[in-house]
């Protein structure tokens, strides 16, 4: 129960600080909720973990066995346990937890996970470096904010033992409830969504939204490479951020007349056309899956013209710095 309260006092606080709107209060919902969902996946992994150990022991067991197993037990003999680094990965990397969560755990749903991943890494550019996308951290904070509450009704938050001499009035106050009676979990998911996400529909159009302001974002660094370089236009800047962003993997060296770009400014227009399709999604989690597919699409498009834009601007600084004697 004391989890409970934890994670629901984190999620609500975010919630409170979304409904400010200021970046610095952005900013803190933005963390507090990326937590919470690590927190909720970690939570739910060491359980089953702990389930696995009971399941290794037997396994091991059984295998030791001569003799020929029935079904059920040779189900389990043919399982096939985590290995000592999958289970230390698991414990330390982000994204394994939602590829368990959604994978071979089946807690969560598929369309989950590309979201998750893409919006830790945002996490990291706000907690590491306190840097913040003006134009999409509001979008962001309510896009976790609901995953948070996917999550919280999806993923069981474990028992709810309750101490005589704990202090849950927040949680009382909050929620309207008795720290002994049955707790319904969809009410309170419901409450916290309230004011922000509502329905299904302002879900979807949040989804929409920030992938329309990431598509903006993406235009004007396209439009900011050709401003700064002899580049003619947005199509040539995007085909040359995907040869600086190849030749940068490259171990070998790239040939720049042979090399042929994968994308072209038709495939980033062709992206941005199926957006409509999460608005008119029927609801929450098929808004989350369309948004997702679009996501794994344009997330290799961002990343290689983020690398020239970032170059150049590192040039243009070095420049300035060489001018003033630096």
């Amino acid at each position: 129960m004391k989890f409970l309260s934890y994670l629901l006092f984190q999620i609500d606080e975010a919630r409170r600080y979304i409904e400010d709107g200021r970046l610095e209060h952005l900013r803190l919902a933005f963390l507090l909720l990326d937590n919470a969902a690590e927190i909720q996946m970690d939570r739910c992994i060491k359980r089953d973990l702990q389930r696995d150990k009971y399941n290794e022991n037997l396994r091991t067991t059984l295998l030791s066995l001569p003799i020929k197993l029935p079904p059920t037990m040779q189900e389990l003999a043919d399982w096939e346990p985590l290995t000592s680094s999958e289970k230390y990965k698991l414990d330390r990397l982000f994204n394994e937890k939602v590829d368990y969560m959604v994978g071979r755990g089946k807690h969560l749903e598929a369309g989950l996970a590309n979201p998750l991943k893409y919006l830790h890494r945002y996490r990291n550019e706000a907690y590491h470096r306190a840097e913040v996308r003006a134009e999409t951290i509001k979008t962001a904070s309510l896009i976790l904010l609901e995953i948070n509450c996917q999550m919280i009704l999806s993923v069981s938050p474990g028992p709810r033992l309750v101490s005589s001499d704990e202090d849950y009035s927040w949680f009382e106050e909050r929620f309207h409830t008795n720290r002994f009676a049955s707790i319904d979990i969809g009410l309170i998911a419901n409450e916290i969504r309230s004011g922000l996400l509502p329905s299904d529909e302002t879900v979807a159009t949040t989804l929409a939204d920030h992938l329309q302001d990431r598509f903006s974002y993406l235009n004007e660094s396209l439009e900011s490479i050709v401003e700064n370089s002899r580049l003619k236009d947005r199509e040539d800047a995007f085909n040359e951020s995907q040869y600086y962003a190849e030749s940068q993997r490259s171990a070998h060296g790239l040939s720049r007349s042979s090399f042929q770009p994968k994308y072209s400014l038709h495939s980033i227009r062709e992206m941005e056309s199926q957006l409509p399709q999460i608005r008119n999604a029927p609801n929450r989690l098929e808004a989350f899956n369309r948004f997702a597919a679009i996501e794994i699409a344009l997330e290799p498009v961002e990343e290689c013209v983020s690398k020239l834009a970032d170059w150049i601007e590192e040039e243009i600084q070095l420049e300035i710095d060489i001018a003033r004697g630096k």
